[in-house]
Parts: structure tokens; sequence; C-alpha cells
């Protein structure tokens, strides 16, 4: 009955769109028969754009699977104008099956509200500080989300109290809350609960901010994340970054050694590793002012606004606002040092990070 409803849905919706003479349609997805109906119809009779947080790191299928998937996913492909991945891993995902690779694309990444961090004050920070025993001769990683098995929190603990006698300057925040609440805590060792800082949920937007601003860097350990908002989020405010290599802004967002490191997802001792190396004073202020750096280049060609509009001037909806038509390539306008970095992440995916436990 609920696919019946689904089918019925998108004849609403294509109703609706041939009463409004609607020029293009930007699809969020294709697993219900509603947006299944809506792309099909639109195919025929005018642009149709995909945004989709797809990540090369979660496509394991295999055999008679893949098989299907292959022939299911190149016939979407057969229905799209243009792909509007969130980044790389998007891109790499749609590349392995059928149409993919020649397919236009433009970013639409879930960004973060920039003006929105930019406005957090220091009274904002103070404030924070004092909510939380946040103290400023302390040094902080911090995790933030929800507590639950898929960001692997608890590998994020045994890692750090790993190190923790190495670093005795640094503690751990953990800013959120969930159903792994209790398992969290009574993971950490009693020797260590004052290195650790549990904030619970947080007051918004502000306050998760204001926690970034009061911490170096960010630690994200998950077994996966089709994108990571959070990173984004933290960099803007000057935080460094550790990241498992699955989460999905990873191969846009961490440049080696510049702002930050990958771990093998799942690898316990690797995360240590680099939480051992951005904790390192002769590296972490230079991997905060590298996150700047990084983030600002990923900016200037990601732009939501911009994908979206380059993506109708690829179509023909819009004129060029530089005068020569878009060619679906999200890479044609990098330059030279942001090349350096896709050249350094495919170094070290042919080390076999990539092959890495997820």
């Amino acid at each position: 009955m609920n696919r019946l409803r689904m089918w019925r849905r998108g004849g609403e919706i294509i109703d609706w769109m041939k009463r409004e003479r609607i020029d293009a349609i930007i699809n969020a997805g294709f697993n219900d028969l509603a947006s299944l109906r809506v792309m099909t119809w639109a195919s025929r009779r005018m642009p149709v754009l995909m945004l989709n947080d797809s990540n090369v790191h979660r496509d394991s299928a295999a055999g008679l699977k893949l098989a299907v998937k292959k022939a299911y996913i190149g016939w979407i492909l057969s229905k799209l104008t243009a792909l509007m991945p969130n980044g790389t891993n998007g891109v790499k995902y749609y590349q392995r099956y059928p149409g993919g690779a020649g397919k236009p694309t433009f970013f639409l990444p879930c960004d973060a509200n920039y003006d929105a961090i930019a406005s957090v004050t220091d009274e904002d920070i103070r404030r924070c500080r004092e909510k939380h025993g946040l103290r400023e001769d302390r040094r902080y990683l911090v995790f933030c989300g929800r507590f639950d098995p898929v960001k692997r929190i608890d590998l994020l603990v045994d890692a750090f109290a790993s190190i923790a006698a190495d670093r005795p300057d640094w503690d751990l925040i953990l800013a959120g809350d969930g159903e792994l609440m209790s398992e969290i805590t009574s993971r950490i060792p009693d020797d260590l609960r004052h290195r650790f800082v549990l904030t619970g949920f947080l007051d918004g937007a502000k306050e998760v901010t204001a926690v970034y601003r009061c911490a170096e860097a960010l630690v994200l350990a998950s077994a996966f994340e089709a994108w990571a908002a959070v990173i984004p989020e933290s960099m803007a405010t000057g935080c460094a970054i550790v990241s498992s290599h699955v989460v999905g802004a990873t191969a846009d967002l961490i440049e080696e050694d510049v702002n930050g490191y990958t771990f093998r997802s799942g690898d316990g001792a690797d995360l240590a590793e680099k939480l051992l190396r951005i904790t390192d004073d002769a590296n972490i202020d230079r991997l905060r002012r590298g996150s700047a750096d990084v983030l600002r280049r990923w900016r200037e060609r990601s732009d939501p606004v911009d994908g979206v509009r380059r993506a109708l001037e690829f179509s023909g909806l819009l004129a060029p606002a530089s005068g020569v038509k878009p060619t679906g390539d999200p890479y044609e306008d990098w330059k030279p040092d942001v090349q350096e970095g896709v050249n350094a992440l495919a170094q070290r995916e042919r080390r076999g990070v990539e092959r890495g436990p997820a």
C-alpha cells in the first residue's frame, strides 16, 4: 500500500510541475517510487539534476547484487542531465557505474553556515568554557556528534587513553549524547576521567561553534559518514582534523600533514599514531593554519549556489556568467596547489589506505 501511495504521490508532483511550468528539477535520490516516477517523466521534458550524498566507501556490492546495481544505477544515470554530489568521494562512486565516468558533474556539498559560525563572540566562548569547565591552560581534541555505534567513539576513547601519558597537556571533549552514553562513560579509565569532558547535548549551533573554538582539533573516528558537515564547520573555527578514511569529506577537506591526517577506519593503533602527530607541539599550530587555507580553496570551487548556477548554465537555462558554457568537469578550475592535494590523495590510496578495515 505504501508503494502505491508513493506512486500516486509522484503523479501529484508531476501534475503540480505541469501547472507551474517547471523548467528543471533537482532530484534528491532515487530510492522511492515517487522520485523514480517524477525523474522518468521529467527526463523526457527538461534537465534533471541529481543531488546525492553517495560515498564510494559504502559501495561494497559484489556478485549478483553488483550486477543488478550496475544495471539499475546505469539506468538512473541515463535519465540525468548532471550529477550534484557532495564531493570527490561521490564523484568516484558514480564513476564505477555505466555512464558515470562521463556524466557532467557539479559539486553541491552539505555546507556549513559560515556566517553563523563567524557571529559567535568571545563572550559566547567564555560562557562555554565556564559551563563545561574548559580551561584556557589546557589543549583540547573534540568529537561532536551522536553517541551511536557508527561514530566509533569507543575507538577514540581507547586511542586517546593510550596516548594520554605522552600528551599531559591535552584533554578530549566528547560533545553530544545518545544511546551509547553510559557505555562510553564506563569505558573511560578511572585514572583518566579528569582528562575527558562529556558535555551532553549542546544547546544549538552557537554552542557547538563555541566548543570548537575552545579546541585545537576535531577527531572523527566514524565507521562511515556520507559527508560529515562537522569537518568544514570545525575547520571554519580553526580546528585541524583527524578522521577515518571512509568519511566522505576527507577526500576534499583533509590534506595530509597540511591541515590534519586520515587513519584507516577501525584501526585503533593508526588512530592513536595520528593523535600523537596532531598533538605534537611542532605540528598543531601549523595544521590549524592549514585548515584555513584548505577550507578557503574548497569553498572557492564548491560553493553550493555557484554549483546550482553552473548546472543551470550547462543545462541551457541560464546564460553563462563568464560567457563560456561550463563543461561539467568539477575539477576544471582547480588551481595547481589543489591538484597537488589530489595527487597526494592518489598516493595515499596507492599505499593502501582505502584497503583498511571499514
